[in-house]
């Protein structure tokens, strides 16, 4: 069975979910959720951690995944 696949290129993500069905849309939400829960158990980020973590704060690198986190309950000015 064949499915078929659009490539859409967008800046904002608000125009990618207007062109979702419902489905569609579930589907996506179900597997960000799994990987918030894997990318926080692996890390062993808090949940306050997660939410505040945005893509420029993540990098890949020739040793794996690197994370900069702005802020945690141990590092509260920020430093790194």
């Amino acid at each position: 069975m064949s499915e078929h696949f659009q490539v859409v290129s967008v800046n904002d993500p608000a125009v990618l979910t207007e062109r979702m069905t419902y489905e569609q849309m579930a589907e996506y939400q179900e597997k960000r959720d799994m990987a918030l829960i894997t990318f926080g158990f692996a890390g062993g980020f808090r949940r306050e951690e997660l939410v505040r973590l945005r893509l420029e704060n993540i990098r890949f690198d020739a040793e794996g995944l690197i994370v900069h986190l702005p802020w945690s309950k141990t590092d509260q000015e920020g430093d790194g």
